[in-house]
């Protein structure tokens, strides 16, 4: 996956996370609002995993094709280069997963809705490494994950806002009054991990404006080192699709990070329930990866059928990560069996 062209995987035959079409499974807006997702403002637009390692690994992402001098995400090795010298000033890399990934894993845990609902959209991210998120009825104690506290872990950075320029932030409201205000939150210094914001209900006020656009940058010290554009849609758009919070990779940082700084470029008045950084380490991200059951010894995908040899030691659940949908029927060994959501 790349982002750089709607449908590009659809074109090509593969299989892939960018698509751009109103003809979709909802339970895809589920999964994005939970996580703040925030890859396309609109709703029938999806564009990758925003990078997320361990998001990646889950949904068996193994490639991806770029432009020479994108980030690359944590875990992918240059496998292949093309020279398009010929058209572009650029030349195009594959990206190669060293550890290959599945769309189907085991599981011997659940986490239950109601415990999973109480987590913030960065949290949601850990549980779903070591277990089901599933109905109570299927787990027996509200989560028969052990310690879930310690799996969620304590990635959370303390900040201060140390500066603000043409804005005023105070009681979960933003008022800015100059055209890119910025406010900048000063932490410890962060390296080895991926670096998030979670801006958790992010919304203009003003209902004469359909979008505004937010700019996230990390820095160590004065100097720059990554940065996201988004441009976010409200309620007076017509492609608005609830997604107010939003949860922003700012991708591996290796040199410390100790600087955030958040600008806006779109004058009014915004409601804000709280902005929280986290920083989950690479050392943390290999493990979880390491820790998952890639159960499948072969399998194969057609349009209407999936197929799959599965070589367990116990009896577990097998995840697929196909977006649920009613009218599949599941069989283990040519005996029906059932298929939780």
């Amino acid at each position: 996956q790349s982002g750089s062209t709607r449908n590009s995987s659809i074109m090509y035959g593969l299989s892939g996370l960018n698509f751009y079409s109103s003809m979709y499974n909802n339970n895809l807006d589920k999964l994005h609002n939970d996580l703040a997702l925030c890859t396309a403002g609109v709703v029938q637009s999806f564009n990758g995993l925003d990078k997320r390692s361990t998001l990646e690994y889950l949904m068996g992402v193994d490639y991806y094709i770029f432009n020479y001098g994108e980030y690359v995400p944590y875990g992918f090795n240059v496998d292949y280069k093309w020279d398009v010298s010929q058209y572009y000033d650029k030349a195009f890399f594959m990206y190669k997963r060293s550890n290959p990934a599945s769309v189907i894993y085991a599981f011997d845990k659940t986490v239950s809705y109601e415990d999973y609902e109480a987590l913030d959209a960065y949290q949601k991210q850990k549980p779903l490494m070591y277990g089901l998120v599933v109905d109570n009825e299927m787990t027996e104690e509200s989560s028969n994950i052990d310690n879930i506290e310690e799996k969620i872990g304590n990635d959370s950075v303390e900040y201060d806002i140390i500066e603000t320029d043409g804005l005023d932030y105070k009681d979960n409201q933003i008022d800015v009054y100059e055209e890119n205000a910025y406010m900048i939150l000063s932490m410890e210094s962060v390296s080895n991990c991926e670096l998030y914001v979670l801006l958790n209900h992010l919304m203009l006020n003003d209902t004469d404006k359909k979008d505004f656009g937010i700019l996230i940058e990390s820095y160590n010290n004065d100097k720059k080192l990554t940065n996201k554009y988004y441009t976010i849609y409200t309620p007076s758009y017509h492609m608005y699709g609830g997604r107010e919070s939003k949860l922003v990779n700012l991708n591996g940082v290796s040199n410390g990070a100790n600087k955030i700084k958040i600008t806006f470029n779109t004058l009014g008045n915004y409601r804000i329930e709280d902005i929280k950084i986290y920083a989950e380490s690479f050392e943390d991200i290999d493990a979880q990866i390491k820790g998952i059951n890639n159960c499948s010894v072969g399998d194969t995908f057609s349009d209407n059928e999936i197929k799959a040899s599965i070589e367990l030691d116990k009896d577990e659940y097998v995840f697929i990560s196909v977006p649920y949908a009613e009218g599949w029927t599941a069989y283990l060994d040519g005996e029906e069996t059932t298929i939780y959501k």
